[in-house]
């Protein structure tokens, strides 16, 4: 997810009010090159053609030509596997569901204690920045049924994935879900696609999903229950997609190695008047899995597209976004899980890139207990991808382009630490599955700046933890 601004008044000095327009971001080549490739990638992999604000809260908004927010997405290797659906259940029991339609439910509610506690919110966490109040972070439904056949037949699936909560605020689509609620919690439709095994190209197939889908680059998941830690990364909360309306095609190509690429209207904009600027995006990635006896995973992936809004950038159309991510998946025993991901952006119409290098280690001391370390470097060089949403509506403001309140901050570089456990209590189980995650976490601004606890602290400290319930 990303957040940016874009002022069409004059810039403000740090600690000013100001007026705050923002608008979605991302990046590519030109339009005709974008169109060129991933139609060629597309057919090669078998797909048939088949403003103004001020802010209420008494602090003060930095006045940067800060930008939008992207969208967290599935773990890599939903791309490898088939969905795993959003319930608290076991690889086993989704492998055991294939070929029927399986429905989950779960619910995530989140404390996040800030001792300085900002008026303004937790800066630079978009889905917990709320400090010392409880939150309905989500009620996730999904529905789904893989498409599994046999070799040389044809398979055909569907994924639905509904949210409610206040995580939904940053998961909608332009032209879909952008307005349907304007309160603190809403409602998302974070997947709605067809899915198909078709028996082309190879031994192993292609598998192609058309509609609503999520994200196809990051580690970490929106999905809480498929990742270490209930807070998200800098990388997750501003360098990766959320969401798109398109189409994906993955081809298996051998054991190991599986290829894919997405053709889409953007980062959460659909079509018509929902699409923010008339052009296509689209990944290109590549997987490598089960390597080292089934230890290791490596996940490569680019997305070229243009990403602003027209509205305030008239050559938005051609004004390219590149993302880049590579992400390395490792266990090297039976008991410890490593992760490393780099990520790499640069926005044509921004003229401004953005970074970061994040990586974790998790250790399970037995089946009911793990714990978890984070550290992360993120830079961001002009202050266009860091903020803080102070609205309900607006951050899916900020990707139409229209007048929004936010927090931002300069350019700077972040340094951020986290430790946390996962806990399933026993005396739980019987009734559902039940995930307890305590968690600290410090964030500090390693440059001189002062972006956190209302524009007035280097660093923040926090505290909390999320529980889980699914069924």
């Amino acid at each position: 997810m990303k957040p940016f601004s874009f002022g069409q008044s004059s810039a403000c000095a740090p600690n000013s009010i100001g007026s705050v327009r923002i608008g979605a971001i991302f990046q590519g080549w030109r339009v005709r090159q974008v169109l060129g490739v991933a139609t060629l990638c597309m057919s090669m992999l078998g797909a048939t053609r088949p403003a103004s604000a001020q802010t209420t809260v008494g602090e003060p908004v930095v006045e940067d030509r800060a930008g939008r927010s992207a969208a967290p997405m599935l773990m890599p290797r939903e791309i490898v596997e088939p969905m795993v659906p959003g319930g608290l259940q076991s690889e086993a029991e989704s492998r055991a569901a294939e070929g029927s339609i399986t429905v989950a439910i779960q619910a995530e509610a989140v404390i996040y204690l800030n001792p300085a506690n900002p008026r303004s919110g937790n800066f630079g966490q978009l889905f917990h920045d709320r400090a010392n109040a409880p939150q309905l972070n989500q009620v996730l439904l999904t529905v789904s049924r893989t498409p599994i056949a046999p070799e040389g037949v044809y398979g055909v699936g569907f994924n639905f994935q509904a949210m409610y909560g206040s995580d939904a605020r940053y998961d909608g689509i332009l032209g879909i879900n952008d307005d349907w609620i304007s309160a603190r919690n809403q409602i998302a439709i974070s997947q709605a696609n067809v899915a198909a095994h078709l028996p082309w190209l190879t031994n192993r197939g292609v598998d192609l999903k058309i509609g609503i889908l999520p994200g196809a680059m990051g580690i970490e998941t929106l999905d809480p229950h498929l990742r270490p830690f209930f807070s998200l990364s800098y990388t997750a909360n501003f360098l990766v997609p959320f969401q798109h309306v398109g189409a994906i095609a993955t081809v298996h190509v051998g054991p190991h190695l599986d290829v894919f690429s997405q053709l889409d209207s953007g980062n959460q904009v659909s079509f018509g008047g929902g699409d923010h600027n008339g052009a296509p995006a689209g990944y290109l990635g590549m997987v490598l899995h089960d390597l080292d006896d089934g230890r290791l995973s490596i996940f490569a992936t680019t997305r070229i597209g243009p990403e602003l809004p027209r509205r305030l950038f008239p050559h938005a159309d051609s004004q390219m976004r590149y993302w880049n991510d590579v992400s390395v998946l490792y266990n090297p025993t039976k008991t410890v899980s490593l992760g490393l991901e780099a990520n790499y952006l640069y926005d044509e119409g921004l003229r401004a890139a953005t970074y970061a290098l994040m990586g974790f280690a998790t250790y399970k001391a037995n089946p009911r207990l793990s714990l978890s370390v984070r550290a992360e470097i993120y830079r961001d060089e002009t202050g266009q991808f860091t903020a803080l949403f102070l609205g309900n509506q607006s951050f899916i403001k900020s990707v139409a382009g229209d007048p929004a309140q936010v927090v931002t901050g300069p350019g700077a570089t972040y340094g951020s630490w986290t430790a946390g456990a996962s806990i399933r209590p026993a005396v739980l189980q019987k009734l559902a599955q039940v995930i307890i995650r305590p968690e600290i976490r410090y964030d500090r601004s390693l440059s001189n700046t002062r972006p956190f606890n209302d524009l007035k602290d280097r660093g923040a400290f926090m505290a909390g933890a999320d529980l889980i319930i699914g069924f």
